[in-house]
């Protein structure tokens, strides 16, 4: 019998079947897959462009400091004996030989008297030359520091003088390497772009894991080329040679000199009111659709601003690469985003690429605020980052585009594809390390901020976040810290939320059962279990909508609170007139997998029947994994999957769930 007839015939039969024995026996869930995307999907793209993204974060963290990074915590770090101050950075490339050639003037001051000798990374230069303030050569010399980069070390002719700046002049030269075909590519030569976006080339402090500077760029190109990179633009000034030399002023303190040379069309759209400047680099033909780009870059901008606090740079450059990689990079003032996002417009008939667009040109944008303005303070701190930036994404797409797609897509993404051991706290230091840091960090991190808010509230949660950003306005910040402004400005102790969501692993995996008792008045009790594993015990506010037989719709919250022994929690709710299905928490809002402790009662009703199978279904197809045409399994995230009703678990409803259903029509859920 085909699935279309069986429903149809356990639906009429199960009218006239009696009530069979009292049996409850629940249904585990399915384990977890090891699948990738599906892919040429949103969802692939999306996941693509955070792998690389994550790929760029690992490749950022320090790699020259080990001792001082071992506390996993900049706090921790002795003070430094000098700082660079500024630098102002000459750079051209010759794509052909992949060369850069650079003048660096740096400055410096000294922290601490005493110091003759300056130790500088760099890229591994194969000719430099340095300069005092005077023009005369200093002694220096250059030793590999491994993969790719090396250490520069300038002996003067005199102790440093404590806080009085010193400047030196680096001529250098050197040899990009581009290889690699993950993560945003930190260099790339093809026919239309000349990018070096994550190459240090300039220099940073040995002695210090992170040691940013004010800077001014200059970068030279060709005659019918622009530049582009993070900062105020001026410029051109011609050479005599016919170059051009395009100037980008960045008076903020950060780590990022990146740029690109393409035969930009820069549009510019000037600052009002709160609303920066903002800069469009896109060549032809994405360069005809930089206005879309403006327009969504300054929307999102006023929505994060009117949210948080107002945009902190002075503009934001919307930066075209090359499609060599699949997402998007926000250092400071800037978006480096790959090329196809520049030519996606509303109107696009297929509104998923649109609606992907959107999400990630939020997610870079939020940058700027939780990650820039805010910077995590250590490897076990990410959270405050990333996770903050995709939640804000996640916001901005369901305020402006009125849909959750992006936020239930993240969270089906952690529930069903990251295996036990594979897992971590958010706030784990070693959470880089796992193989489902995109899932635990983008994906689990936003609903974790997302079911936060819906702890406290819209107006509170957007308040705390405010307060925040104002209190740690350009510095760093841990957890803990987040978690005090919180508490302040709710006046809610949430020690329980941030242990279980950012100190512990997993997510609610619970069994689920109801009864309904009619009462004399007339109205009816509907009964409600929660069934947890000891081990995983969580807590939550669990919304509960109860379909009446009258057509209406009922909405309870109930607080799922069990202590630390209890496993099993009872709730009761009243409603007007008899129920007949009870969804619970039908928008996922929590990050969970539920079970019906009776398989087949998909409507919780307390009875098998007809109800149920009609249920199924309208669910029936639906599934998180996807066996395509290659006869290969995708993970797919789709948004109306409800494993409720997965009663043969295996991430997907379909046939063989109406089987598992059959046998257990007419039955009873046992009393309780």
């Amino acid at each position: 019998m085909n699935t279309h007839l069986k429903l149809l015939a356990l639906a009429a039969a199960t009218a006239v079947l009696a009530a069979g024995a009292a049996l409850a026996v629940p249904v585990q869930p399915a384990a977890s897959v090891d699948l990738p995307p599906l892919p040429g999907t949103a969802f692939a793209r999306k996941v693509q462009a955070q792998q690389r993204e994550a790929h760029e974060q690992l490749s950022r963290l320090p790699q020259y400091t080990p001792a001082a990074w071992a506390a996993q915590d900049f706090a921790g770090m002795p003070a430094q004996k000098w700082t660079i101050v500024h630098q102002d950075i000459t750079a051209e490339v010759v794509a052909a030989t992949k060369t850069l050639s650079t003048t660096v003037k740096v400055t410096v001051r000294a922290n601490k008297s005493g110091i003759q000798k300056l130790d500088f990374v760099s890229l591994e230069i194969s000719d430099a030359t340095v300069l005092d303030a005077d023009g005369n050569e200093l002694t220096a010399t250059t030793e590999a520091a491994g993969q790719g980069y090396g250490m520069l070390s300038i002996t003067l002719p005199a102790p440093l003088t404590v806080d009085q700046d010193q400047t030196f002049e680096v001529t250098s030269k050197a040899v990009l390497d581009c290889n690699g075909d993950e993560g945003l590519m930190s260099c790339s030569f093809d026919s239309s772009f000349k990018s070096v976006v994550l190459v240090r080339y300039y220099l940073w402090s040995a002695v210090s894991s992170y040691s940013p500077f004010t800077s001014d760029l200059h970068v030279i190109t060709a005659a019918d080329e622009v530049a582009a990179a993070p900062g105020v633009p001026s410029g051109p000034v011609k050479l005599e040679s016919g170059k051009l030399i395009w100037s980008f002023a960045q008076e903020e303190i950060t780590d990022n000199a990146g740029f690109s040379i393409a035969e930009y069309e820069p549009l510019v759209v000037d600052a009002k009111g709160d609303l920066p400047t903002v800069r469009v680099y896109a060549i032809q033909p994405s360069a005809d659709n930089a206005q879309t780009m403006a327009d969504l870059g300054q929307q999102i901008i006023a929505a994060y601003g009117g949210w948080f606090v107002k945009f902190p740079w002075q503009g934001l450059n919307m930066i075209q690469l090359a499609n060599n990689f699949g997402g998007g990079y926000a250092p400071l003032g800037a978006a480096f985003l790959y090329g196809e996002v520049f030519g996606m417009e509303p109107s696009d008939q297929d509104y998923g690429q649109w609606q992907s667009t959107v999400e990630l040109i939020a997610h870079e944008i939020a940058h700027q605020w939780w990650g820039n303005l805010v910077a995590p303070l250590g490897a076990g701190n990410v959270c405050l980052s990333e996770s903050l930036s995709e939640f804000a994404s996640c916001l901005y797409t369901e305020t402006a585009l009125d849909n959750r797609s992006q936020i239930l897509g993240d969270n089906l993404s952690y529930i069903f594809t990251v295996p036990d051991a594979s897992d971590r706290p958010m706030t784990s230091s070693t959470v880089y390390y796992s193989a489902a840091y995109i899932q635990i960090i983008y994906h689990k991190g936003a609903v974790v901020f997302d079911m936060l808010r819906r702890e406290l509230g819209d107006e509170v949660m957007l308040k705390s976040l405010s307060a925040y950003a104002q209190k740690y306005h350009r510095d760093y910040a841990k957890v803990e810290q987040l978690r005090a402004v919180l508490e302040e400005t709710s006046g809610q102790d949430l020690g329980w939320f941030f242990k279980q969501w950012f100190s512990g692993k997993g997510a609610i995996r619970a069994h689920l059962a109801a009864r309904f008792l009619p009462q004399d008045d007339g109205t009816w009790t509907v009964r409600f279990q929660v069934t947890q594993k000891a081990e995983n015990l969580k807590r939550f506010q669990l919304v509960l909508a109860i379909d009446l037989a009258d057509g209406k719709t009922e909405e309870r919250v109930v607080e799922i609170a069990p202590s630390a022994t209890e496993t099993v929690v009872l709730a009761e709710v009243q409603v007007p007139s008899q129920p007949v299905r009870v969804r619970a928490d039908p928008q996922r809002l929590l990050l969970r997998a539920f079970t019906v402790t009776t398989p087949g009662d998909v409507n919780l009703s307390g009875l098998v029947d007809g109800r149920d199978l009609v249920d199924m279904a309208i669910r029936h197809g639906r599934g998180v994994v996807f066996t395509a045409k290659n006869g290969n399994d995708y993970f797919m995230p789709d948004t109306g999957f409800n494993e409720i009703y997965d009663v043969a678990p295996d991430n997907r409803i379909d046939i063989d769930d109406v089987d598992t259903l059959i046998p257990w029509a007419g039955v009873e859920a046992e009393p309780f």
